[in-house]
C-alpha cells in the first residue's frame, strides 16, 4: 500500500488531495482529486453536488468541478431565478467581461451571469437563453423600452440592424428630416434616430407637404421594410387619405427612386401627365392613384378602362357605361401622336365627338349634328351613327334632308340652306 498528497494552486486557490492506490480517501475537508475530476466534501465529509463553491467553481449533479462548461443555476442557495454561467478551463466563472465560445461572443456581467437583450444601449444579446452578441437583422423593443421593463413581442417589437461588430447601426438623421436612408446588402432601408427601421409611407423630407404624394415613398410591411419600386397596392399616407377622402387601397407606381407617379392637378390633366409603363400608358391623379373611366386630358377626352384595369383604351368600343343600348359606341385613336384621344369627326363611315357615337334617337330615324371648328359642317346621321352620303332621307316626322357625298346637309325639304349656319344639334361628349 502506497499514500500520495497531492496539492495544486488553480487560480490562486489551494486544492489539496490524498489518494491512497490511486483512490481517493477524505483526509478532511475540502477539495479532494480523483481520475474522475476535482470534487468538494463539507465538513460532515459529505461530497457536495449542485452547489456553487466561494461562488466562483461548480460542483456539478455528479459531483465534480465544471471546466470549460456552460452551467443554468441560481446565484445562491437562496436565489430562484436560474441563469446561464461559464467556466473557464481552470473551473472559474467568468465575470464582468466578453468572452468568445465555440465562435460566438458573450458578456457576463460582475455576478458572473450571461448577459442577455441590451446591453450599453449598443449591442443586443438575444434572448435569456441564448446570450450570443447579434449582428445584421434583429427584431426586438429599443433599448429605452427594455429598461422601461417592457418585455418584448410581436406585436411591439421593431427591427434594427447590427454591424459586424455588434453595434446598433445608428446614423445622423438631418434637423429636416425624419429619417435616413440607407442602403444594406443591395437594398434601401428608412431608420430612425434611434436605429428603428421604419416601414410603410415614410415622409422623409419634413420641409416637404404632407398633402403631396410625391414627397412620400413607401417602405414596405413592418416586417419587410425595403424601398418599393414600381407597382404596389396599399393604402394611402394617413394624410393624403384625410384631404383626399378615399379610403380602402388603391394602385400607386414607384419610380426606380421610390417617388409615386403623380399629376399636378386632377382638375386640368395634360399629355404631359400620362405615363408609359411597360407599353401601356397610364394616368395618375395628384394623389398619386391611377386614373380608370373616362377622363378629360386638355380638351380631350380619354378611356382607361375599368378600374381594375386603369390603362389607356383604344379602338372601337360598344356599351362602356353600361346602359343596355346595343346602339352605343365610342371610337380612341389607336396609333400615331394622339393616340388614346377619342376621335371626333368620321371613322369609318360613322360619326363621332370627343370619342363618342353620334346618332339619331329611333323616334326620328335620322338626325343633323352640327360641327363647329373652323367652319360649320352639319352632318346626317342615322340611329346607329352612320353617316348619309349623298342621298336623300327622311325622318319618322316628314323632314327631308338631301346630303352631298361627305353626308354635310344641302337641303331641307328640297330647299337650299345656308352652310355656315348651324342646323341640328349639339354634339354630345361622354358622360360619366
Amino acid at each position: 500500500m502506497y499514500t500520495i498528497q497531492k496539492s495544486l494552486f488553480v487560480g490562486g486557490v489551494l486544492f489539496t488531495a490524498v489518494l491512497i492506490n490511486n483512490i481517493e480517501v477524505n483526509a478532511k475537508a475540502g477539495w479532494v482529486e480523483t481520475q474522475m475530476g476535482w470534487s468538494y466534501y463539507d465538513k460532515q465529509g459529505d461530497k457536495i453536488t449542485d452547489k456553487w463553491i466561494s461562488d466562483i467553481y461548480y460542483i456539478s449533479t455528479d459531483g465534480f468541478m465544471l471546466a470549460d462548461s456552460w452551467v443554468k443555476t441560481t446565484s445562491n442557495e437562496k436565489g430562484e431565478e436560474q441563469f446561464w454561467y461559464y467556466l473557464n478551463e481552470e473551473g472559474k466563472r467568468v465575470e464582468n467581461s466578453w468572452k468568445t465560445i465555440a465562435g460566438k461572443k458573450y458578456y457576463f456581467n460582475s455576478e458572473g451571469k450571461m448577459h442577455s437583450g441590451w446591453y450599453a444601449d449598443t449591442y443586443y444579446l438575444g434572448n435569456p437563453d441564448d446570450g450570443a452578441l447579434k449582428t445584421g437583422w434583429v427584431k426586438t423593443i429599443s433599448a429605452a423600452e427594455a429598461s422601461r421593463g417592457i418585455i418584448a413581442n410581436d406585436n411591439n417589437s421593431s427591427w434594427y440592424y447590427f454591424s459586424n461588430s455588434g453595434t446598433i447601426a445608428k446614423w445622423e438623421v438631418p434637423r429636416n428630416a425624419n429619417a435616413v436612408t440607407k442602403v444594406i446588402s443591395g437594398k434601401t432601408y428608412a431608420f430612425d434616430r434611434n436605429g428603428k427601421m421604419l416601414s410603410g409611407w415614410i415622409l422623409i423630407n419634413t420641409e416637404d407637404s404632407k398633402t403631396q404624394i410625391s414627397s412620400y415613398k413607401y417602405f414596405g410591411g413592418a416586417n419587410d421594410g425595403e424601398l418599393k419600386t414600381g407597382w404596389i397596392n396599399t393604402e394611402p399616407p394617413a394624410d393624403i387619405k384625410r384631404i383626399s377622402g378615399k379610403n380602402g387601397t388603391s394602385w400607386y407606381y414607384l419610380s426606380n427612386k421610390g417617388v409615386p407617379k403623380s399629376s399636378n392637378n386632377s382638375d386640368k390633366y395634360s399629355k404631359s401627365d400620362l405615363t408609359v409603363i411597360n407599353g401601356k400608358t397610364y394616368l395618375f391623379d395628384e394623389y398619386g392613384q391611377y386614373v380608370s373611366g373616362f377622363v378629360y386630358v386638355g380638351d380631350d377626352v380619354y378611356y382607361f378602362g375599368s378600374a381594375d384595369k386603369g390603362y389607356m383604351q383604344v379602338g372601337q368600343f360598344g356599351d362602356l357605361l353600361g346602359i343596355g343600348d346595343v346602339r352605343e359606341g365610342y371610337y380612341f385613336t389607336e396609333s400615331g401622336t394622339n393616340i388614346g384621344r377619342g376621335i371626333t369627326g368620321e371613322k369609318s363611315g360613322k360619326l363621332y365627338y370627343r370619342g363618342k357615337l353620334q346618332k339619331a334617337k329611333v323616334s326620328s330615324g335620322f338626325a343633323v349634328i352640327s360641327f363647329r371648328d373652323s367652319a360649320v359642317q352639319n352632318y346626317v346621321v342615322n340611329t346607329y351613327g352612320e353617316i348619309q352620303k349623298n342621298v336623300t332621307v327622311s325622318t319618322k316626322n316628314g323632314t327631308v334632308y338631301r346630303t352631298d357625298t361627305r353626308g354635310i346637309l344641302t337641303h331641307i325639304d328640297g330647299k337650299d340652306i345656308d352652310k355656315n349656319t348651324i342646323q341640328g344639334s349639339t354634339p354630345q361628349a361622354p358622360r360619366w
